[in-house]
Order: structure tokens, then C-alpha cells, then sequence
């Protein structure tokens, strides 16, 4: 048994068992601080394990975050044409990729991750391009490339001072014109848990597969800078799990000999026993995962 009184404001499962009170869940990465009071109390205060505002609850632990906002999610998009290598084309509302072996046509853009809460795990992202079908029939082999240097500007980057991207594409599709517009989409999932963990940001290269041969294909893909529709401007889509909140726990057992707060988290994570004695209180959202406390 526990002793002292048992108080559950939430209306959380507190279940005792000879002497002590389990913690099971799934994981590990947040801390236990203790307090300074008379009373030896489990508070649970705060929570983690959110979906990011305006990000999709998708029911299975899982979130979606659809980055598309023109300048906060989208920073930045823009076309790069060989033919006119000083010319900045940011302004414009679609963008060109075409392979030929001169006057190829590329585009680049730039997508902010921040808004994916911290110690997030990405499971799945992709760009995804709004085509509107014009020129040049036939298969379009196009490439997403990755682009480390971040520091572009939209309405200074052109063909001569492009940033390099790699040469090895992230991903690479067959764009058919016969099916007129429609959305396209690139798999870019390892580049993205990579940048989300480094500076919160990942430029993207589209690139023709066919540049530098003689076969002319061109695509026209949409730009944020689009306004008849704003829906069919470029996003980027990714699929994450929120780490849990949680504890470490130094050694398996403890004596509580001052409060413990869990300062953020559900309590959905690592196993450990925990010794109480004194009064219980639940003080704020108490989210036990399923387990029992």
C-alpha cells in the first residue's frame, strides 16, 4: 500500500502495488526535478507528445504537417534558366524544369520544418509540385535534389549563382504531360529527419534527368507566388511521430524523499519503480498512455 491520502483530480488510474508505483511506457528523454516540501507529492505538470499547431492528429500517435504557407512554411521558390543566367525569376508564379543540352530550366525551393515539435521522429515527407500540363508530350524524368547551403534569396538567385546541389537526386519521377495538370510528388524522407535535425530548414533542387541530352522536354510546376488557387501551391508533407514525455531514472527504484515534478510529458515512458509515501496529488493533465500509474 501507499500511505497518506490519495487525491486524482484529472481523473488518472492510480494503481498501487506491494509498496511501490510502477511506470511502463515506450520511451526515454525527460528529466524528474525534485522540489522541497513537506509532503512527498507526484506531480504531473505539463504535457509533450502534441501534434504542432495547425498539423494534423492523425489518431495513431502519428501527426502530418502540411508546409505550404508562402513565407513562413515555403520561404522561398524560384526558377533558374541557363539561357538568361543573370535573370532572377522569383516573382514568377510557375516555375520550369527542362532538359536539353543547352538552356536547361530548374527550380529551387526552400521549406522551414520548425513548426515540427522538438525530439520529433520524421516517418515520411515528400514535395509535392502542382503540374498544369503544358509543353512538350512525353515522359519527363525530373530529379529532387538536395541543397545544403540554405542561405538563397528568392529575389536574388539566378542561374550563374545558384548554390550546388548533389549530384545523386533524392528522389526521381516520371512527369507524364498526357494527363494534363495534377499533382506530383518526390520521397524525400531521410534528407528531412537529417535537416530537421540540423538547422530546421532543407533546399530542394528539382533537375531534369535529361539535361545535357538531345531530347527537349519541359514541365511548368506552380510557385507560392501563385494566387487563382492558392491550394495548388508547392508543400512540402511530412508524417512524424512527437517523442513522448517522460523521465530518466538513474537506477531502477527510488525513494521519494521531496516532490517529484515531471516538469513536461505524458507519462507514456520508460519503467522504473518509484517508492511514494505521503499525499498524492494530480495537479494538471495526467495522459497515462494506456498504462496504469
Amino acid at each position: 500500500t501507499v500511505s497518506g491520502s490519495w487525491l486524482v483530480i484529472i481523473g488518472a488510474t492510480f494503481t498501487a502495488a506491494n509498496s511501490l508505483v510502477q511506470f511502463t511506457a515506450t520511451s526515454t528523454g525527460e528529466t524528474i526535478t525534485t522540489g522541497g516540501s513537506a509532503f512527498y507529492n507526484l506531480i504531473f505538470n505539463g504535457s509533450t507528445g502534441d501534434c504542432g499547431a495547425g498539423h494534423t492528429d492523425n489518431g495513431d500517435g502519428t501527426c502530418t504537417a502540411k508546409l505550404q504557407g508562402a513565407g513562413t512554411e515555403n520561404l522561398a521558390d524560384t526558377m533558374l534558366y541557363q539561357g538568361e543566367g543573370d535573370t532572377n525569376y522569383g516573382s514568377d508564379i510557375y516555375f520550369f524544369v527542362r532538359g536539353l543540352t543547352t538552356y536547361n530550366h530548374r527550380g529551387i525551393l526552400k521549406f522551414e520544418l520548425s513548426s515540427i515539435p522538438n525530439n520529433s521522429t520524421i516517418n515520411s515527407a515528400a514535395l509535392y509540385l502542382y503540374q498544369r500540363g503544358t509543353a512538350y508530350t512525353g515522359t519527363h524524368n525530373i530529379g529532387a535534389h538536395f541543397v545544403s547551403d540554405d542561405s538563397w534569396v528568392e529575389s536574388t538567385t539566378t542561374w550563374n549563382n545558384q548554390p550546388s546541389h548533389n549530384g545523386t537526386a533524392m528522389d526521381t519521377i516520371d512527369v507524364d504531360n498526357t494527363g494534363g495538370a495534377a499533382w506530383y510528388n518526390w520521397n524525400i524522407t531521410d534528407q528531412t529527419q537529417t535537416e530537421y535535425g540540423d538547422n530546421q530548414k532543407i533546399s530542394i533542387k528539382m533537375v531534369s534527368q535529361l539535361e545535357g541530352g538531345g531530347t527537349n522536354r519541359q514541365r511548368s510546376f506552380h510557385t507560392k507566388e501563385y494566387t487563382t488557387d492558392e491550394s495548388l501551391r508547392p508543400y512540402l508533407n511530412a508524417t512524424y511521430t512527437v517523442s513522448s514525455g517522460g523521465w530518466t531514472f538513474a537506477a531502477n527504484d527510488h525513494d521519494v524523499n521531496n516532490n517529484f515534478t515531471i516538469t513536461a510529458g505524458s507519462v507514456t515512458s520508460t519503467s522504473g519503480t518509484l517508492y511514494v509515501g505521503g499525499n498524492w496529488s494530480n495537479l494538471a493533465t495526467f495522459n497515462h498512455g494506456g498504462g496504469t500509474v
